[in-house]
């Protein structure tokens, strides 16, 4: 059966949000939070938002992988050192961040416009984390400029232990545009040393099998906004793998699974941060993708896009889901 992965999103797929999701829809093997520590050498200097976000205990049950953002060698292989001691599990490495503003300082999807640099960087932090008892991986695109960069960015990652490359098929220049490079996946599948994982645009039962039908050796799929949309899609995924008979529940069903995931991943917000207003922007921004899974509501979804304190909202939220 192939594994399924909870992507990580900024702004959306923090703590709060995959604490509410597991306890509501158990479909994911692992779960990778967004990228943290830019710049910091220890886990004790991570802004409390990054604390919070990592915490084994608030991560309990869950298969976690923590993502680092850098290209210092001496700062990631330091944090990789504390994380392995304190008993996490795996540290993924972002090496496909496309953000303008990550590129620019070189981090990110950033770091794949030098193979050479990128060399240097894998060399040294696997030489300072010899022994230490925990899983590196990483997540990249196919290039940065190019897919052409592809075969030397795969000869760097064959020189290393990775326990797993997850990438996402389009360049770091691209963004989210077009679409994915399927010959530069199957490229980066068919000389990779390690298991490769792949991620990007799959929203459907449809994608899910015509990913499966030209790599059927595939053993595990990195989910984000597909699941965002639609809660459902890896209980659909599951049962279209394994042969047997799936329907998607009916509207009152739809409502009454979404309340309970949205009423937990409102709690947890309201328990994390002091700013109430701040908490409506968080839930409305999560509310741009899951509202895909109620068509034929704009007029309630639009209440609560105008709502500004807390009252409107949760009044709007009560109408919508009723």
């Amino acid at each position: 059966m192939t594994k399924l992965y909870l992507a990580p999103m900024e702004g959306l797929t923090y703590v709060e949000y995959r604490q509410a999701y597991h306890r509501c829809f158990p479909d994911f093997d692992q779960y990778f939070t967004p990228f943290a520590a830019p710049g910091r050498f220890h886990v004790s200097d991570f802004s409390t938002r990054e604390k919070r976000d990592i915490d084994l205990e608030s991560n309990a049950g869950m298969h976690l992988a923590v993502q680092l953002l850098t290209k210092d060698p001496d700062s990631c292989a330091s944090l990789i050192r504390e994380l392995a001691s304190a008993g996490y599990e795996e540290v993924n490495i972002n090496l496909g961040c496309p953000s303008p503003t990550v590129t620019a300082k070189g981090r990110g999807a950033g770091m794949l416009k030098d193979a050479d640099a990128l060399d240097a960087f894998l060399e040294d932090v696997f030489m300072e984390t010899e022994g230490t008892d925990i899983r590196i991986s990483a997540k990249t695109r196919v290039g940065y400029e190019s897919a052409q960069e592809l075969p030397a960015l795969m000869e760097v990652f064959n020189r290393y232990p990775l326990s797993q490359l997850i990438v996402h098929p389009r360049t770091g220049k691209q963004g989210y545009d077009g679409k994915p490079d399927l010959d530069a996946f199957a490229y980066a599948a068919s000389c990779s040393r390690c298991p490769v994982v792949y991620n990007g645009d799959i929203r459907t039962v449809g994608d899910f099998r015509k990913l499966k039908e030209r790599f059927p050796d595939v053993q595990a799929v990195m989910i984000g906004r597909g699941v965002l949309a639609n809660p459902w899609l890896p209980e659909s995924l599951r049962a279209a793998e394994a042969g047997v008979p799936w329907e998607a529940p009916g509207e009152e069903e739809k409502k009454a699974q979404l309340r309970r995931l949205h009423d937990l991943v409102f709690s947890n917000y309201l328990e994390a941060f002091d700013c109430r207003n701040g908490v409506v922007d968080r839930m409305k921004e999560l509310w741009g993708w899951m509202g895909q899974a109620l068509p034929g509501h704009e007029k309630e979804l639009k209440a609560i896009r105008k709502a500004r304190r807390l009252p409107d909202y949760r009044a709007a939220v009560r109408v919508l889901l009723s």
